[in-house]
């Protein structure tokens, strides 16, 4: 679901835009880069994260991002609002790892 609309929010083009940008960062300056995208998506991600009760969060969190960059570094962007797609990836990354018995 997408968070309401917030002055302080991201729009799906200055996500998108944050995303490629931390993406194309180099590895040590990558965190930081990612933080404004993290502190927009990070809602999102625990919210779905919760619903599969997984044993370590901030790790499977990591990974969504970690894909998400290489999805952005290779410009495979789909045509669709920047949250759901951030939140499609995500719940594939959440269901795998709950599948996979790393649940809490």
């Amino acid at each position: 679901m997408p968070l309401p609309p917030d002055a302080s929010a991201l729009h799906d083009s200055e996500l998108l835009r944050e995303l490629r940008r931390a993406c194309q960062a180099s590895p040590a300056e990558r965190d930081r880069a990612l933080r404004r995208c993290v502190e927009h998506l990070a809602p999102l991600l625990y919210g779905l994260a919760a619903r599969f009760e997984l044993e370590d969060v901030e790790d499977s969190i990591a990974e969504v991002l970690r894909d998400l960059c290489r999805h952005c570094e290779q410009q495979r962007v789909p045509a669709m609002p920047v949250q759901l797609w951030v939140l499609g990836l995500a719940q594939r990354h959440f269901a795998r790892r709950a599948e996979a018995g790393l649940r809490g």
